[in-house]
């Protein structure tokens, strides 16, 4: 890895950096060059290989999947995550499964450890009661103007709501982050694995220098749309979310 790198990020107060593909360039940093150029080009390197690696394995995936961001971690995990499906409000899927590959670049030959929990309709079941639906007008009114202005990068839905509200609940719900079930997951160094981390509850416990890029995927071209986390929210309840 660059020299400093992990330093400058602690400094930078973030754990993470975010690459967009659009504008290919890195967001939310204070970083310099030549670092950030060193940078860039690692993440453009694997944006490029990202997409070879979705064509190859899933050719229809890659001819509709939207590629959204690159997220580095080179800093290293100092506490277990609580298990959670993804959800970003900057960046809301209006449906759309979230497919990211991962890959392992530990230069030290350390593992990066998962936890992976219960299947995503038993986890949802848990807290959907507890969610409005349907958002006020207050809160449709907050989403639009978030993305007239450019704050959030496109159109909040009903699913984009829905699933946040849930993994919030569960991130302040101690009894099911301590009792939950769970298995463990070891992805060696050099590693690659891909997952739909808005259906697959899970959550880190530890590892150091790790590539994500985010593909959104159309639940229209799965082989079964009524599995995807949007297929399963829209059946529980009783709403067309997206």
């Amino acid at each position: 890895m660059f020299r400093g790198n992990e330093e400058k990020c602690r400094r930078n107060g973030r754990p993470t950096l975010t690459f967009d593909v659009a504008t290919d360039r890195l967001l939310f940093t204070t970083i310099r060059s030549p670092e950030r150029r060193e940078i860039e080009a690692m993440l453009r390197r694997y944006s490029e290989w990202s997409r070879d690696l979705l064509q190859t394995i899933v050719p229809e995936f890659a001819q509709i999947c939207e590629q959204n961001r690159i997220i580095y971690r080179p800093v290293e995990r100092s506490r277990t995550q609580g298990m959670h499906i993804d959800t970003t409000y900057l960046y809301p899927t209006q449906g759309r499964s979230k497919l990211r590959i991962f890959c392992n670049i530990d230069p030290k030959g350390r593992p990066r450890v998962w936890e992976i929990g219960e299947r995503f309709e038993t986890f949802v079941q848990r807290y959907l009661p507890s969610v409005r639906v349907e958002r006020n007008w207050f809160e449709t009114a907050i989403d639009r103007s978030a993305s007239l202005a450019g704050i959030v990068k496109g159109q909040r839905t009903g699913f984009d709501h829905v699933l946040e509200k849930i993994r919030e609940l569960a991130k302040k719900d101690r009894d099911f982050q301590k009792t939950s079930p769970r298995r463990i997951v070891s992805f060696p160094p050099g590693s690659a694995w891909v997952a739909l981390t808005d259906i697959v509850l899970h959550g880190g416990v530890s590892g150091q220098h790790a590539l994500d890029q985010v593909f959104f995927l159309p639940p229209k071209v799965m082989h079964d749309p009524a599995r995807s986390a949007l297929g399963i929210l829209e059946r529980l309840s009783g709403h067309s979310l997206a």
